[in-house]
Protein backbone atom coordinates (compact mmCIF):
# COMPACT_ATOMS: atom_id res chain seq x y z
CA UNK A 1 0.00 0.00 0.00
CA UNK A 2 1.27 3.89 -0.41
CA UNK A 3 2.14 5.62 1.94
CA UNK A 4 0.53 8.65 2.80
CA UNK A 5 3.22 10.78 2.70
CA UNK A 6 7.34 10.54 2.60
CA UNK A 7 9.91 12.22 4.57
CA UNK A 8 12.60 13.26 1.91
CA UNK A 9 16.04 15.03 2.99
CA UNK A 10 17.71 17.20 1.42
CA UNK A 11 21.48 16.65 3.04
CA UNK A 12 22.82 20.37 1.60
CA UNK A 13 25.27 22.30 3.95
CA UNK A 14 24.32 25.85 1.94
CA UNK A 15 27.25 26.91 2.48
CA UNK A 16 27.92 27.96 -1.57
CA UNK A 17 25.91 29.08 -4.71
CA UNK A 18 26.39 25.51 -6.26
CA UNK A 19 24.37 24.12 -3.28
CA UNK A 20 21.71 26.89 -3.03
CA UNK A 21 20.71 26.30 -6.37
CA UNK A 22 20.56 22.56 -6.29
CA UNK A 23 18.51 23.03 -3.10
CA UNK A 24 16.38 25.11 -5.08
CA UNK A 25 15.81 22.86 -8.17
CA UNK A 26 14.96 20.32 -5.35
CA UNK A 27 12.34 22.24 -3.53
CA UNK A 28 10.75 23.35 -6.97
CA UNK A 29 9.94 19.37 -7.89
CA UNK A 30 9.00 18.56 -4.33
CA UNK A 31 6.32 21.26 -3.99
CA UNK A 32 4.52 19.71 -7.00
CA UNK A 33 4.44 16.30 -4.72
CA UNK A 34 2.06 16.86 -1.98
CA UNK A 35 3.15 13.64 -0.28
CA UNK A 36 6.70 14.99 0.37
CA UNK A 37 7.62 16.44 3.59
CA UNK A 38 10.76 18.51 3.04
CA UNK A 39 13.57 18.01 5.94
CA UNK A 40 17.21 19.24 5.98
CA UNK A 41 20.71 19.94 8.11
CA UNK A 42 21.18 23.41 7.67
CA UNK A 43 18.56 27.16 7.91
CA UNK A 44 16.46 26.65 4.60
CA UNK A 45 14.62 23.32 5.99
CA UNK A 46 13.20 22.03 8.82
CA UNK A 47 16.26 19.89 10.59
CA UNK A 48 16.04 16.18 10.70
CA UNK A 49 14.38 14.90 13.58
CA UNK A 50 17.47 13.16 15.29
CA UNK A 51 15.19 11.27 17.56
CA UNK A 52 15.42 7.55 16.58
CA UNK A 53 11.80 7.23 15.92
CA UNK A 54 12.68 9.22 12.20
CA UNK A 55 13.30 7.46 9.17
CA UNK A 56 13.67 9.34 5.88
CA UNK A 57 12.59 7.87 2.90
CA UNK A 58 15.04 9.29 0.50
CA UNK A 59 18.19 11.38 1.04
CA UNK A 60 19.47 14.06 -1.62
CA UNK A 61 22.87 14.73 -0.75
CA UNK A 62 26.45 16.21 -2.11
CA UNK A 63 28.72 13.63 -0.75
CA UNK A 64 32.22 15.16 -0.86
CA UNK A 65 33.94 13.06 1.97
CA UNK A 66 33.50 9.00 2.35
CA UNK A 67 32.22 9.27 6.10
CA UNK A 68 29.23 11.22 4.95
CA UNK A 69 28.70 8.35 2.12
CA UNK A 70 29.09 6.09 4.67
CA UNK A 71 26.62 7.41 7.35
CA UNK A 72 23.99 8.29 4.74
CA UNK A 73 24.06 4.66 3.69
CA UNK A 74 23.64 3.55 7.15
CA UNK A 75 19.96 4.33 6.66
CA UNK A 76 19.31 2.24 3.77
CA UNK A 77 16.59 4.38 2.01
CA UNK A 78 17.15 5.45 -1.36
CA UNK A 79 20.28 8.35 -1.94
CA UNK A 80 20.74 10.57 -4.86
CA UNK A 81 24.05 12.40 -4.95
CA UNK A 82 24.16 15.61 -6.56
CA UNK A 83 28.42 15.93 -6.31
CA UNK A 84 29.69 12.66 -8.29
CA UNK A 85 32.75 12.41 -6.00
CA UNK A 86 32.25 8.92 -5.78
CA UNK A 87 31.28 5.93 -7.72
CA UNK A 88 28.85 3.66 -5.75
CA UNK A 89 26.42 0.84 -6.80
CA UNK A 90 23.96 1.83 -4.15
CA UNK A 91 24.14 5.70 -4.70
CA UNK A 92 22.25 6.98 -7.80
CA UNK A 93 24.03 9.95 -9.54
CA UNK A 94 22.81 13.21 -10.94
CA UNK A 95 25.82 15.79 -11.50
CA UNK A 96 27.58 18.16 -13.45
CA UNK A 97 28.78 16.92 -17.06
CA UNK A 98 32.38 17.01 -15.55
CA UNK A 99 34.41 15.89 -18.55
CA UNK A 100 32.21 17.83 -20.97
CA UNK A 101 33.19 20.96 -18.31
CA UNK A 102 36.89 20.01 -19.01
CA UNK A 103 36.71 19.86 -22.38
CA UNK A 104 35.14 23.83 -22.48
CA UNK A 105 37.98 24.59 -20.14
CA UNK A 106 40.66 23.46 -22.66
CA UNK A 107 38.54 24.68 -25.77
CA UNK A 108 38.80 28.23 -24.19
CA UNK A 109 42.16 28.35 -22.89
CA UNK A 110 43.03 27.10 -26.42
CA UNK A 111 41.33 29.50 -28.01
CA UNK A 112 43.57 32.31 -26.11
CA UNK A 113 46.54 31.26 -28.33
CA UNK A 114 47.78 29.14 -25.38
CA UNK A 115 50.60 26.36 -25.44
CA UNK A 116 51.75 25.58 -22.42
CA UNK A 117 48.67 24.41 -19.58
CA UNK A 118 48.10 23.57 -15.83
CA UNK A 119 45.40 21.18 -14.24
CA UNK A 120 45.21 22.09 -10.26
CA UNK A 121 42.46 19.72 -9.10
CA UNK A 122 41.79 17.61 -5.67
CA UNK A 123 42.79 14.05 -5.03
CA UNK A 124 40.52 10.79 -4.40
CA UNK A 125 37.39 13.03 -6.17
CA UNK A 126 35.89 11.26 -9.36
CA UNK A 127 34.60 15.10 -11.08
CA UNK A 128 38.10 16.29 -10.03
CA UNK A 129 39.18 13.49 -12.70
CA UNK A 130 36.84 13.51 -15.24
CA UNK A 131 37.62 17.47 -15.47
CA UNK A 132 41.32 16.08 -16.37
CA UNK A 133 39.83 13.79 -18.96
CA UNK A 134 38.31 16.43 -20.52
CA UNK A 135 41.33 18.79 -20.62
CA UNK A 136 43.12 16.50 -22.14
CA UNK A 137 40.55 15.70 -24.63
CA UNK A 138 40.70 18.77 -25.92
CA UNK A 139 44.26 19.40 -25.86
CA UNK A 140 45.05 15.76 -27.78
CA UNK A 141 42.37 17.47 -30.67
CA UNK A 142 44.40 20.29 -30.60
CA UNK A 143 47.70 18.48 -30.74
CA UNK A 144 48.71 20.02 -28.08
CA UNK A 145 49.96 17.74 -25.02
CA UNK A 146 52.36 20.25 -23.10
CA UNK A 147 50.40 19.46 -19.47
CA UNK A 148 51.38 19.74 -16.15
CA UNK A 149 49.17 18.40 -13.79
CA UNK A 150 48.95 19.43 -9.85
CA UNK A 151 46.57 17.31 -7.80
CA UNK A 152 46.26 18.46 -4.15
CA UNK A 153 44.98 16.99 -1.04
CA UNK A 154 41.82 17.73 0.21
CA UNK A 155 41.91 20.17 2.67
CA UNK A 156 43.36 21.86 -0.22
CA UNK A 157 39.00 21.95 -1.05
CA UNK A 158 37.87 23.22 2.25
CA UNK A 159 40.42 25.39 4.38
CA UNK A 160 44.33 25.41 3.22
CA UNK A 161 45.75 28.50 2.93
CA UNK A 162 49.31 27.81 2.54
CA UNK A 163 50.03 29.51 -0.67
CA UNK A 164 53.74 29.74 -0.92
CA UNK A 165 54.14 25.79 -1.93
CA UNK A 166 51.83 26.65 -4.86
CA UNK A 167 53.82 29.90 -5.74
CA UNK A 168 57.40 28.19 -6.00
CA UNK A 169 55.91 25.48 -8.40
CA UNK A 170 54.50 28.29 -10.66
CA UNK A 171 57.88 29.75 -10.92
CA UNK A 172 58.83 26.87 -12.85
CA UNK A 173 56.33 27.04 -15.29
CA UNK A 174 56.56 27.50 -18.96
CA UNK A 175 54.79 30.65 -19.32
CA UNK A 176 52.39 32.47 -20.47
CA UNK A 177 50.30 29.45 -19.04
CA UNK A 178 46.76 28.30 -18.97
CA UNK A 179 45.22 27.27 -15.65
CA UNK A 180 42.71 24.98 -15.72
CA UNK A 181 41.55 24.81 -11.58
CA UNK A 182 38.77 22.07 -11.13
CA UNK A 183 36.57 24.61 -9.30
CA UNK A 184 36.53 28.41 -8.54
CA UNK A 185 37.96 28.11 -4.67
CA UNK A 186 40.69 26.61 -6.17
CA UNK A 187 41.29 29.08 -9.23
CA UNK A 188 41.12 31.89 -6.78
CA UNK A 189 43.70 30.09 -4.46
CA UNK A 190 45.78 29.77 -7.78
CA UNK A 191 45.26 33.58 -7.84
CA UNK A 192 46.59 34.39 -5.11
CA UNK A 193 49.46 31.82 -5.48
CA UNK A 194 50.74 33.69 -8.92
CA UNK A 195 50.78 37.03 -6.91
CA UNK A 196 52.33 35.39 -4.56
CA UNK A 197 54.95 34.00 -7.42
CA UNK A 198 54.89 37.74 -8.61
CA UNK A 199 53.08 36.74 -11.59
CA UNK A 200 50.89 38.39 -13.78
CA UNK A 201 47.14 37.00 -14.58
CA UNK A 202 46.62 36.76 -17.10
CA UNK A 203 49.26 38.08 -19.29
CA UNK A 204 51.60 35.11 -17.62
CA UNK A 205 48.75 32.61 -15.64
CA UNK A 206 45.47 32.87 -17.67
CA UNK A 207 42.93 31.13 -15.15
CA UNK A 208 39.45 29.60 -15.41
CA UNK A 209 37.65 27.50 -12.78
CA UNK A 210 34.21 26.12 -12.47
CA UNK A 211 31.26 26.52 -10.83
CA UNK A 212 30.97 30.83 -11.29
CA UNK A 213 31.04 31.03 -7.73
CA UNK A 214 30.39 34.99 -7.51
CA UNK A 215 32.16 35.56 -4.42
CA UNK A 216 35.58 33.87 -5.36
CA UNK A 217 35.12 34.90 -9.26
CA UNK A 218 34.75 38.92 -7.95
CA UNK A 219 37.83 38.40 -5.13
CA UNK A 220 40.14 37.53 -7.72
CA UNK A 221 42.32 39.95 -9.45
CA UNK A 222 40.93 40.54 -12.18
CA UNK A 223 37.48 38.50 -12.09
CA UNK A 224 37.77 34.94 -13.09
CA UNK A 225 36.56 33.31 -15.92
CA UNK A 226 34.27 30.61 -14.86
CA UNK A 227 32.08 27.89 -15.87
CA UNK A 228 28.87 27.79 -14.49
CA UNK A 229 26.91 24.38 -13.66
CA UNK A 230 23.37 24.19 -14.14
CA UNK A 231 22.60 23.40 -10.71
CA UNK A 232 19.31 24.22 -10.98
CA UNK A 233 18.09 21.51 -13.60
CA UNK A 234 20.74 19.08 -11.16
CA UNK A 235 18.90 19.69 -8.09
CA UNK A 236 15.39 18.98 -9.94
CA UNK A 237 17.03 15.92 -11.67
CA UNK A 238 17.96 14.84 -8.19
CA UNK A 239 14.74 15.09 -6.95
CA UNK A 240 12.49 13.61 -9.92
CA UNK A 241 15.14 10.68 -9.89
CA UNK A 242 13.88 10.22 -6.33
CA UNK A 243 10.40 10.04 -7.00
CA UNK A 244 11.51 7.19 -9.51
CA UNK A 245 13.04 5.06 -7.03
CA UNK A 246 10.13 5.57 -5.00
CA UNK A 247 7.45 4.43 -6.97
CA UNK A 248 9.22 1.81 -7.77
CA UNK A 249 11.06 2.46 -10.78
CA UNK A 250 14.90 2.44 -11.75
CA UNK A 251 16.35 5.59 -12.91
CA UNK A 252 20.03 5.77 -14.65
CA UNK A 253 22.78 5.12 -12.28
CA UNK A 254 24.79 8.12 -13.33
CA UNK A 255 23.01 11.22 -15.51
CA UNK A 256 25.01 14.28 -16.24
CA UNK A 257 23.84 17.81 -17.36
CA UNK A 258 25.76 19.83 -19.30
CA UNK A 259 26.82 23.37 -17.74
CA UNK A 260 26.22 26.26 -18.96
CA UNK A 261 29.06 28.44 -21.48
CA UNK A 262 32.21 29.87 -19.72
CA UNK A 263 31.57 33.50 -18.48
CA UNK A 264 35.38 35.38 -19.44
CA UNK A 265 35.48 38.30 -17.47
CA UNK A 266 39.11 39.08 -16.88
CA UNK A 267 41.70 36.20 -15.84
CA UNK A 268 41.51 34.77 -19.09
CA UNK A 269 41.67 37.81 -21.32
CA UNK A 270 44.95 37.33 -23.23
CA UNK A 271 45.52 36.80 -26.70
CA UNK A 272 48.70 35.41 -27.15
CA UNK A 273 50.85 36.52 -30.42
CA UNK A 274 49.25 39.84 -29.80
CA UNK A 275 53.08 42.45 -29.65
CA UNK A 276 54.04 43.28 -26.65
CA UNK A 277 53.26 47.14 -27.19
CA UNK A 278 49.20 45.51 -27.47
CA UNK A 279 49.44 43.65 -24.35
CA UNK A 280 51.07 46.72 -22.29
CA UNK A 281 48.40 48.32 -23.70
CA UNK A 282 45.35 45.85 -22.50
CA UNK A 283 47.09 45.76 -19.21
CA UNK A 284 47.18 49.36 -18.47
CA UNK A 285 43.28 49.53 -19.82
CA UNK A 286 42.35 46.78 -17.36
CA UNK A 287 44.60 48.21 -14.38
CA UNK A 288 42.61 51.57 -15.04
CA UNK A 289 39.46 51.45 -16.05
CA UNK A 290 38.06 52.08 -12.61
CA UNK A 291 39.46 55.42 -12.58
CA UNK A 292 37.49 56.53 -15.82
CA UNK A 293 39.96 56.55 -17.90
CA UNK A 294 39.54 57.66 -21.94
CA UNK A 295 41.05 56.83 -24.88
CA UNK A 296 43.45 60.54 -24.66
CA UNK A 297 44.67 59.03 -21.49
CA UNK A 298 45.80 55.44 -23.17
CA UNK A 299 47.45 57.47 -26.03
CA UNK A 300 49.63 59.80 -23.46
CA UNK A 301 50.46 56.40 -21.68
CA UNK A 302 51.72 55.10 -24.87
CA UNK A 303 53.37 55.49 -28.60
CA UNK A 304 50.54 55.34 -30.28
CA UNK A 305 48.42 57.78 -32.58
CA UNK A 306 45.00 57.85 -31.49
CA UNK A 307 43.92 56.67 -34.97
CA UNK A 308 46.16 53.47 -34.70
CA UNK A 309 44.89 53.01 -31.01
CA UNK A 310 41.15 53.02 -32.19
Amino acid sequence: MAKSHYNITIALSLKGGYEHKAALGAIRYARTREDWRLFGSDWLLDSMPRHARYRPDGIIARITRPEDLQRLKSYRVPIVDIAGAFDDPAVVTVHNDDRLTGYMAGRHLLSRGLKNFLFVGIAGHAWSEKRLEGLRDALAENGEDNLAVKILKPTWAEGETKIAPLAREFRQLALPCGVFAANDLLGYKVTMAAATAGLAVPEQLAVIGVDNEEVYCELAQPAMTSIPCDCETIGGEAAAALDRILSGEAPPQRTAISPWPVVAPGSTNIMVGDDSLIRDVKKYIRQNIAKGINVADVVKAFPLSRRALE
